[in-house]
Protein backbone atom coordinates (compact mmCIF):
# COMPACT_ATOMS: atom_id res chain seq x y z
CA UNK A 1 0.00 0.00 0.00
CA UNK A 2 1.06 3.21 -0.71
CA UNK A 3 2.46 5.25 2.03
CA UNK A 4 1.04 8.42 1.29
CA UNK A 5 -2.87 6.45 1.54
CA UNK A 6 -2.08 4.80 4.64
CA UNK A 7 0.43 6.57 6.71
CA UNK A 8 0.82 4.27 9.53
CA UNK A 9 2.69 0.77 9.53
CA UNK A 10 0.91 -2.82 9.84
CA UNK A 11 2.18 -3.07 13.59
CA UNK A 12 0.60 0.67 14.91
CA UNK A 13 -2.61 -0.15 13.18
CA UNK A 14 -2.57 -3.71 14.37
CA UNK A 15 -2.58 -2.86 17.92
CA UNK A 16 -5.19 0.74 17.16
CA UNK A 17 -7.37 -1.96 16.29
CA UNK A 18 -7.03 -4.42 19.41
CA UNK A 19 -7.17 -1.52 21.20
CA UNK A 20 -10.34 0.25 19.81
CA UNK A 21 -12.68 -3.29 19.58
CA UNK A 22 -11.60 -4.13 22.81
CA UNK A 23 -12.97 -1.26 24.22
CA UNK A 24 -15.93 -1.23 22.43
CA UNK A 25 -16.51 -4.78 22.89
CA UNK A 26 -16.24 -4.35 27.00
CA UNK A 27 -18.39 -0.97 26.67
CA UNK A 28 -20.96 -3.32 24.45
CA UNK A 29 -21.04 -6.07 27.36
CA UNK A 30 -21.39 -3.31 29.78
CA UNK A 31 -24.36 -0.89 28.24
CA UNK A 32 -25.73 -3.00 25.27
CA UNK A 33 -25.20 -0.11 22.97
CA UNK A 34 -25.82 -1.04 19.49
CA UNK A 35 -23.39 1.50 17.83
CA UNK A 36 -20.33 0.22 20.24
CA UNK A 37 -20.88 -3.68 18.51
CA UNK A 38 -20.74 -1.91 15.07
CA UNK A 39 -18.08 0.08 15.90
CA UNK A 40 -16.19 -3.21 17.05
CA UNK A 41 -16.33 -5.05 13.83
CA UNK A 42 -15.81 -1.92 11.76
CA UNK A 43 -12.41 -1.34 13.55
CA UNK A 44 -11.73 -5.02 13.04
CA UNK A 45 -12.98 -4.37 9.29
CA UNK A 46 -10.41 -1.94 8.82
CA UNK A 47 -7.75 -5.01 9.10
CA UNK A 48 -8.91 -6.69 5.84
CA UNK A 49 -7.00 -3.96 3.38
CA UNK A 50 -3.86 -5.97 4.10
CA UNK A 51 -5.24 -9.36 2.44
CA UNK A 52 -4.05 -8.02 -0.74
CA UNK A 53 -2.91 -5.04 -2.67
CA UNK A 54 -6.08 -4.63 -4.75
CA UNK A 55 -7.52 -1.18 -5.14
CA UNK A 56 -10.74 -3.19 -5.41
CA UNK A 57 -10.82 -4.66 -2.15
CA UNK A 58 -9.53 -1.25 -0.73
CA UNK A 59 -12.09 0.98 -1.90
CA UNK A 60 -14.74 -2.14 -0.77
CA UNK A 61 -13.24 -1.87 2.70
CA UNK A 62 -13.29 1.87 2.75
CA UNK A 63 -17.33 1.23 1.70
CA UNK A 64 -17.88 -1.01 4.21
CA UNK A 65 -16.13 1.90 6.92
CA UNK A 66 -18.31 4.63 5.44
CA UNK A 67 -21.62 1.80 5.74
CA UNK A 68 -20.48 0.95 9.48
CA UNK A 69 -20.15 4.34 10.53
CA UNK A 70 -23.27 5.61 9.12
CA UNK A 71 -24.97 2.27 10.70
CA UNK A 72 -23.60 3.54 14.09
CA UNK A 73 -24.98 7.16 13.74
CA UNK A 74 -28.55 5.89 13.21
CA UNK A 75 -28.96 3.48 15.61
CA UNK A 76 -27.65 6.06 18.40
CA UNK A 77 -30.49 7.97 16.94
CA UNK A 78 -32.93 5.40 17.14
CA UNK A 79 -32.23 4.46 20.47
CA UNK A 80 -32.32 8.21 21.57
CA UNK A 81 -36.15 8.65 19.98
CA UNK A 82 -36.96 5.37 21.82
CA UNK A 83 -35.59 6.65 25.02
CA UNK A 84 -37.45 10.13 24.76
CA UNK A 85 -40.68 8.18 24.41
CA UNK A 86 -40.34 6.10 26.77
CA UNK A 87 -39.45 8.79 29.55
CA UNK A 88 -42.55 10.54 27.74
CA UNK A 89 -44.88 7.57 29.00
CA UNK A 90 -43.06 7.46 32.31
CA UNK A 91 -43.91 10.94 32.87
CA UNK A 92 -48.08 10.68 31.91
Amino acid sequence: MNVTTFPIPFNAHLILCIIGAVFFLIQFIRLKKPYQIIMCVAIAGSLLIYLNKSETLFYIVGLFEVIAILASIISTIIIKIKNRGKKVEQGK
